[in-house]
């Protein structure tokens, strides 16, 4: 049986994947009208000195899997990471590093909790090496959830466990320093940890 599109991509008949570009993915455009007000307000002295601009991604791999076809995975997903990473070097070109902050948004914890030890390592190194794209002297944090739709998690966190040996893993691993990580828990959570 054939798999349902259901607004996922895939190559055309007879397109082979050098024909797919992402020349502008659109979170360049958005950050740079954003910093504009953020420069502005720095200026004004409505915003301290010290305050970073961030800006959250999601990490290439979300994109791609929820929105190309299995199939094509292997043609659309390096293509695409490599206009997202366009992205970053275009938004690095016009806001200084040191008011600079990138954070990668990532839902991996959801497959870790049942992935198999060599999966889970190979999550962290895919996570890890999205460092090597944040240009020095940018900040770097990492967002690690259960994903979001309609502001509910996909799968309730048991713990934050999964999400701490994640980033046990990726600071261990990442070619550069953490500044920050980030764990979201629903708010209704008020247990402790036995």
């Amino acid at each position: 049986m054939a798999e349902t599109y259901r607004g996922r991509a895939r190559l055309r008949a007879g397109a082979r994947a050098s024909d797919v570009q992402f020349h502008n993915v659109g979170y360049a455009d958005w950050a740079l009208e954003s910093y504009a007000l953020f420069a502005r307000l720095k200026s004004e002295g409505v915003l301290p000195t010290n305050v970073r601009f961030q800006v959250c991604i999601p990490d290439p791999a979300i994109i791609v899997n929820l929105h190309v076809l299995p199939q094509a995975k292997d043609d659309v997903g390096p293509i695409y990471t490599e206009g997202l990473f366009a992205e970053i070097e275009r938004m690095a070109s016009t806001i200084p590093a040191s008011e600079f902050a990138i954070q990668w948004d990532c839902t991996q914890p959801v497959e870790y909790e049942t992935a198999d030890a060599a999966r889970r390592q190979s999550i962290i190194q895919e996570i890890a090496r999205l460092a090597d794209y944040v240009p020095s002297g940018v900040q770097l944090g990492y967002h690690l959830c259960y994903g979001d739709f309609e502001h509910k998690h996909g799968l309730q966190p048991p713990s934050l466990a999964v999400c701490v040996e994640i980033a046990n893993g990726i600071t261990a691993t990442a070619s550069r320093p953490l500044d920050w990580v980030h764990m979201p828990v629903p708010g209704d959570r008020d247990d402790m940890p036995t």
